[in-house]
């Protein structure tokens, strides 16, 4: 991938990357899988990646895992999905102490637990163990349930849910509680069956050494498994605009309104196609300095919050704000204005130097966590020219007040939702 990422073929369809990192006491093993992204798999996908982590045929129940991640001194082991534009990304990692700072190895022993929860899960005749099943599907009802508490985050997922109707990026990772509640103990088993046979994976060891034996284990495991046609990720369909401005509303007995702008935005794609994009982004609506803060939300007082975050493999960008319901039209009408300051060029350089200085901040704490350095480098596993956080901060501070004019004519706006009160509030 880079020169900073050793990659060694595991076996068909498995690749394994080692990154380096001697800033921390432990170390991260993670099994990455790519899939298609499509209407059928994701509540699935994420439910099986919740089975998966919480128990293993040697450790079938929540308290006979934690015991022996206590056991492994402290290790944790979690999973999660995601979309990488038009292609699903579900992962899973263990983080643990690394033996030289032990009094014995557990360096195999964690790799071997991670590899069961993805290979050897607790199951009987019917699929997977009932309890698991039933209890991790609960939790996923009541977290898609519980998502109506956070406001921001129900309004923003609104907004992209019409912006991609009928398109599965526009549905949430973890399925909407109609595709959760169908979920059946067979289904689910039978979707990992598929993913094993199916999915690409990729195996991260991110410490001060590789341990290429870690590979070795994987391979053996894989080697079981009867592989078919491997999923490559696919190019990702950027959005595009419709001609006419999308409006929808919802009314809930909330004291505070939301708007949320869902764009379209070209320059989209890998970071050498969006870093372009990435800046105008930040100059709109991304810290302290940015022309939403500052004008929308401080010299207007029009809004509690408002800022600006893009989703650059899908060529979306979403603008979102905490609004009183009196404010609405106002607050659309001045962040429209904000957008034509950037067309026009009507911006204080300083502007443009403070997001990139931001911008490489926030690049400079990629390598602050494991998890972090890992995923950075694992969304960009299919990428045909991949930058490390150096690389894509080098780009940044290249780009110039023409770039950012002509990332910003390139901004559509497609959808606009509103979160009102109930009627009569």
């Amino acid at each position: 991938m880079t020169d900073f990422v050793n990659q060694t073929e595991i076996a068909k369809g498995a690749i394994g990357c080692y990154i380096p990192s001697n800033r921390f006491k432990t170390a991260r093993i993670s099994v990455t899988a790519y899939l298609p992204l499509n209407e059928d798999n994701i509540a699935t996908a994420s439910l099986m990646a919740q089975i998966l982590s919480n128990g293993c045929a040697r450790f079938a129940k929540p308290l006979d895992m934690s015991r022996e991640l206590d056991r492994l001194y402290g290790a944790t082991l979690g999973a999660d999905t995601d979309k990488m534009g038009d292609t699903l990304v579900w992962r899973t990692g263990i983080i643990f102490v690394q033996d030289k700072f032990l009094p014995e190895n557990i360096f195999a022993d964690c790799a071997r637990l991670l590899f069961d929860t993805v290979f050897a899960p607790a199951c009987d005749g019917n699929g997977f163990d009932s309890d698991n099943f039933e209890r991790e599907k609960r939790i996923q009802l009541e977290d898609i349930e519980g998502e109506i508490n956070d406001k921001r985050t129900f309004a923003r997922n609104r907004c992209l849910a019409e912006m991609c109707d009928g398109e599965p990026f526009g549905i949430p990772n973890l399925g909407t509680a109609e595709q959760v509640a169908a979920l059946t103990r067979e289904g689910v088993y039978n979707a990992w069956r598929k993913f094993l046979e199916t999915a690409y994976f990729r195996v991260g060891v991110v410490a001060d050494d590789e341990h290429p034996e870690v590979y070795g284990m994987f391979a053996e495991r894989l080697a079981n498994i009867e592989r078919g046609e491997i999923y490559t990720p696919v190019e990702t369909e950027l959005h595009t605009a419709a001609g006419e401005i999308k409006r929808v509303s919802d009314r809930l007995d909330v004291a505070q309104g939301k708007l949320v702008l869902g764009c379209s935005v070209g320059g989209a794609g890998e970071d050498n196609e969006s870093y372009r994009t990435m800046v105008m982004i930040d100059m709109l609506g991304g810290g302290a300095y940015s022309l939403l803060f500052n004008n929308v939300r401080e010299k207007l007082s029009l809004c509690y919050y408002c800022a600006a975050r893009g989703l650059r493999r899908k060529g979306i960008l979403m603008i979102d704000s905490g609004v009183e319901f009196d404010n609405m039209d106002k607050t659309e009408v001045a962040i429209g204005e904000q957008i034509e300051l950037l067309q026009k060029g009507d911006f204080d350089d300083s502007l443009l130097e403070a997001s990139k200085m931001s911008l490489a901040g926030a690049l400079g704490g990629v390598y602050d966590s494991q998890a972090m350095t890992d995923r950075w480098f694992c969304d960009r596993q299919f990428d045909k020219n991949p930058l490390t956080p150096e690389q894509l901060t080098a780009k940044i501070a290249t780009v110039t007040r023409d770039d950012v004019i002509a990332a910003a004519k390139t901004l559509k706006i497609d959808t606009v939702y509103r979160l009102l009160g109930k009627e009569g509030n």
